[in-house]
């Protein structure tokens, strides 16, 4: 996968956003920015996708519409989606539980 394209609708706290995130150098992309500019937003849309829970808006109930996928249109699978929370102890135990099973399973990580 070279490119993964964002396209999102009232996913808690996102009015909308529509995004090509660049891989086609670096597998990993790193969001750092502000207070308030919707970090914890776009986890928890990528963690509901992720855990196969509903994406919501919850304070005015809109109808949240996403859609994630690489260059050619084709959906990412929940399976590929990691998303590390700063503020989680287990985080790091997690991602590196998470590695080593990816690489029991012959996938690159």
């Amino acid at each position: 996968m070279n490119t993964l394209k964002l396209e999102m609708e009232n996913c808690y706290g996102i009015q909308k956003i529509q995004q090509d995130i660049d891989f086609s150098k670096n597998n990993v992309a790193v969001i750092y920015a502000p207070n308030g500019t919707m970090k914890s937003s776009f986890a928890k849309t990528f963690e509901a996708i992720r855990d196969g829970k509903t994406v919501e808006e919850k304070v005015y109930g809109c109808k949240s519409k996403y859609s994630i996928t690489d260059e050619t249109s084709t959906a990412i699978s929940p399976e590929s989606i990691m998303v590390i929370n700063p503020f989680d102890e287990n985080a790091y135990e997690d991602f590196h539980a998470k590695l080593e099973e990816l690489k029991k399973q012959g996938m690159k990580a």
